[in-house]
């Protein structure tokens, strides 16, 4: 601390600015050794005092699509139609004063387990909202390949630009190996902490947790039907044997 640095020519000290309103100050010292007269002076420039910057999470109103098939890849939890923040299902990220942006840790919620039935978690950005105007949205980071712990984190370095909002979208496979979701449950996504999004510089985060809007239910997914049939090549009864994904355990009996 200053009041209490040694005496000399060329002697610094520092000044903790914690706790200081953003604002342009001058540097005004006084020094007494309790004998000769107090002496004052105050610096010929200034120092300006940042604000702490500002990073905040949200979710758009649009809804995630209401089913997705068991089985199916690089199905996006917003409807691709969608034509602007009422209609498309993204989370938002806002920085007040610009920064980098540097991973970002999505969560599922719903009853399916990410860890066993999803895969290849992907992030796609831009700055309207829109989806469907084009294709202008580029992938954030690169893939995640699996969950851990109902969790993943697309790392990524991204310059936000101070006062422009970022949609994320979500991507994801239902499907992982020989794994996949059963037909009736569900998949939410959510950025479950302000922490779960990092950036290169320390801000006031805030809106975390926060969830898409809505509710995906996924639907079993026949991919193909096959009979019993005789030599003749006429069907033997009614059985039938149906494959696909998301049908969940088979009964016994």
């Amino acid at each position: 601390a200053c009041a209490t640095a040694a005496e000399g020519t060329g002697v610094t000290c520092s000044w903790d600015t914690t706790g200081m309103t953003a604002g342009t100050y001058y540097v005004y010292g006084l020094t007494s050794d309790g004998i000769a007269a107090q002496v004052s002076d105050y610096s010929p420039g200034v120092i300006t005092i940042n604000a702490v910057p500002t990073l905040t999470i949200g979710a758009t109103a649009g809804t995630k699509v209401a089913n997705l098939n068991s089985g199916d890849t690089s199905q996006y939890a917003n409807d691709t139609t969608c034509t602007g923040p009422a209609t498309c299902s993204a989370f938002t990220i806002l920085s007040s004063a610009g920064e980098t942006l540097n991973s970002i840790k999505i969560t599922e919620t719903g009853t399916t387990n990410a860890v066993s039935n999803l895969a290849n978690l992907a992030l796609f950005y831009d700055t309207d909202g829109n989806w469907a105007d084009a294709g202008v949205e580029t992938q954030y980071g690169t893939t995640v390949a699996a969950f851990t712990t109902e969790a993943a984190t697309v790392s990524g370095s991204l310059a936000l630009v101070a006062g422009t909002t970022y949609y994320f979208y979500v991507r994801t496979d239902l499907i992982n190996g020989a794994n996949d979701p059963a037909g009736g449950e569900t998949i939410n996504f959510q950025i479950a902490a302000n922490a779960d999004v990092a950036t290169s510089v320390v801000s006031t985060k805030s809106g975390a947790p926060v969830s898409l809007a809505g509710t995906t239910t996924v639907k079993p997914n026949a991919t193909a039907v096959t009979y019993q049939v005789n030599s003749d090549g006429g069907r033997s009864g009614y059985s039938a044997t149906v494959t696909g994904n998301g049908f969940g355990v088979a009964p016994v009996g």
